[in-house]
């Protein structure tokens, strides 16, 4: 399947029978001549099977065969306009399918949609609970219901069109196409599919003659968005008509051209609407004011939270492309947080996602946007966050400070060098390399953790040497990463120890309270060991987190953090009850300061490693005081050393 704009492409070229260069063609389509290139070579291999291809010739640039130009037309009409026999062939591509019978609709019988989509009554019953559940917590959406057999939407119209807007938007900015095979599918019995193509191509042609520099997949949202909201303005008046359309710029100049050309005859509050989702969308020209302004705004939050990764987190990005990268990425998650058509596509549950640094400090962007927009970011949006951390994001304290020992095989310690960098970027913070005879001066300034030699070296210090003699082979691989791997352990739990776990923090319940009151009373325990400044108001963030982001409820032991570190000192306290039952095992709540050593990924990673089984929970419940529950979680991590 063709992009939206290589199709736009191959109509561009077969505009030109004589030709057409590359300047010309990058320049009607606002890409670069290297993306045109690519674009061609990727329409020139999808064509292969059928025999046919773009042709290029110094003299006249780019041009189809006339032997060819038939069949490019052929084919090109056969995507552009899908056959109405097209049936569904995925799961979800059938769920659409059974959405698109329910919009619009003041009811449809479950055995009719099963008899048109040839599946069981069961199946759909099945549908419509995926799909209730994905609109619930996806879009916000609550009015899917099935009664009496039938299943019906009671929602506004307004709710109604919302929905569809973030549905296709997702569908169209995840695919890059104009008719994805999913959109296809909950549009096919709502809407002429075939003047989409009208409408999409009068929208590019009107943003080509003034030069916009807008992306392929907005022009295509735009589209949509203006033709579905005339189909539901023809089947009945649904928009409070005191909502007014008065703005005078480029997007307002956009939507009376396309009302007035295709003689529409939208209502005011129906441009409103529209305006209002491409405003958010960011449907503007590179150069506007209005999208500066936005871009400003957008930047000033970015920055924000650079700032709080390098205070609180200590991340910093050494790569400037991957950085600027970064920010074009969350200008553009900003955008779609507004609209709200975020992605969807990330599986799994939550500990798949919540674990590891990264994604908690993907979670401090969850919370600026958040407070900024009144939005929470969905799974996909969080690891995609966090996948840029690991791939350039810098820590520079909490690490091993690693000292090596230079000498004259220059081969084997670059080796060494490597390896330590790829397998233990994460724990490990290298110092420069020095000379053996610098070693007591180095050693003294610097107070490193561990000394590596790549080959035997004769030196007396009073910090750990570890030699390697010879190419590092698999099993001393996996011994010198556990070894580092240790060592940064073995500094956190001393950090553990020594700051954030007490008997003062260690609460027992005698009553079966739910966690909700139990975590209360340990945020008042976290203030009055000075960790809080307000324990109530700590509660509510963390309830808050709890509400958008579940934490897992296995072993009855559930760990609770807050958006990000903002704490006066570190802290954690355990509140442990006593009564057996469902969710009244252990609550931890967790506090931790900006720039501290304490790594908030580590310590709660060691602390669920102990408590992730029933028995664990168990021995914590019948412990006689706190000095005993201190005791059995120091055994725990003797234990899971010992492992090792």
């Amino acid at each position: 399947m063709l992009s939206i704009r290589q199709k736009t492409m191959i109509q561009c070229v077969l505009g030109h029978p004589e030709g057409i260069s590359g300047k010309q063609l990058s320049e009607e389509l606002r890409v670069s001549q290297k993306t045109a290139r690519n674009d061609i070579t990727m329409i020139n291999q999808s064509f292969r099977e059928a025999g046919i291809q773009i042709s290029s010739a110094q003299k006249n640039g780019y041009f189809i065969r006339e032997e060819y130009r038939s069949q490019m037309i052929r084919i090109l009409e056969e995507q552009r306009f899908p056959k109405d026999e097209k049936e569904a062939q995925t799961p979800i591509e059938r769920r659409m399918a059974v959405l698109d019978r329910v919009l619009g609709r003041p009811g449809i019988a479950i055995d009719h949609i099963a008899e048109t989509l040839c599946v069981s009554e069961q199946t759909i019953y099945k549908d419509l609970a995926y799909l209730d559940k994905v609109l619930t917590r996806e879009y916000a959406f609550c009015g899917l219901y099935v009664q009496n057999h039938r299943a019906c939407l009671q929602a506004s119209e307004r709710e109604i069109r919302r929905l569809v807007f973030r549905i296709l938007t997702g569908c169209i900015m995840r695919t890059g196409q104009l008719m994805p095979s999913t959109l296809y599918q909950l549009m096919r019995g709502i809407v002429n599919l075939n003047e989409i193509y009208t409408f999409y191509e009068y929208t590019v042609r009107y943003c080509r003659e003034r030069r916009y520099g807008i992306p392929d997949q907005l022009l295509a949202v735009a589209a949509w968005l203006i033709f579905y909201t005339n189909v539901r303005r023809e089947e009945a008046n649904f928009l409070e008509p005191a909502e007014c359309h008065s703005c005078q710029d480029e997007l307002a100049g956009f939507l009376n051209y396309m009302n007035q050309t295709l003689f529409l005859e939208l209502e005011s509050c129906d441009l409103e609407f529209i305006y209002r989702f491409l405003d958010g969308l960011g449907f503007w020209p590179a150069d506007s004011e209005r999208r500066s302004l936005e871009r400003e705004k957008n930047r000033l939050l970015i920055h924000e939270y650079f700032k709080k990764l390098e205070d609180q987190y200590q991340i910093t990005f050494g790569e400037e492309a991957v950085r600027q990268a970064f920010s074009k990425d969350l200008d553009d998650l900003i955008r779609r947080v507004k609209v709200g058509s975020q992605l969807q596509d990330f599986p799994g549950t939550a500990s798949e996602l919540m674990s590891g640094l990264a994604c908690e400090a993907a979670m401090l962007m969850a919370g600026l946007i958040c407070r900024e927009c009144h939005q929470v970011l969905t799974r996909a949006e969080l690891r995609r966050i966090a996948e840029y951390i690991l791939a350039g994001g810098e820590r520079k304290q909490g690490k091993v400070e690693l000292q090596l020992l230079s000498g004259p095989d220059r081969g084997r310690y670059y080796h060494v060098l490597r390896w330590i960098r790829e397998k233990a970027g994460r724990w490990v913070l290298l110092r420069e390399p020095c000379p053996g005879y610098l070693l007591d001066e180095v050693c003294g300034s610097r107070e490193p953790d561990l000394l590596i030699a790549a080959e035997p070296v004769d030196v007396s210090s009073h910090i750990p040497l570890l030699t390697l003699s010879g190419a590092l082979t698999g099993a001393e691989e996996r011994r010198l990463r556990l070894f580092l791997e240790d060592i940064f352990l073995r500094k956190q739990l001393a950090l553990l120890k020594e700051t954030l776990l007490n008997g003062r923090r260690v609460l027992f319940f005698e009553d079966g309270l739910p966690p909700e009151a139990m975590l209360s009373a340990c945020c008042q325990v976290l203030e009055a060991t000075g960790s809080v400044e307000d324990g109530q108001q700590f509660w509510q963030e963390l309830m808050e987190r709890e509400q958008n982001y579940p934490t897992d409820r296995e072993a009855g032991c559930r760990f609770f953090l807050p958006w990000e570190r903002h704490a006066a000192s570190d802290g954690i306290c355990l509140g442990i009850s006593r009564q057996p039952g469902p969710g009244n095992g252990v609550v931890l709540a967790g506090a931790f300061a900006p720039c501290s050593e304490v790594d908030p990924d580590v310590t709660i990673g060691l602390l669920q490693s102990i408590l992730k089984t029933q028995e664990a929970v168990c021995q914590l419940r019948d412990a006689a005081d706190a000095v005993e529950v201190l005791q059995i979680l120091a055994d725990g991590m003797i234990n899971k050393y010992d492992r090792r």
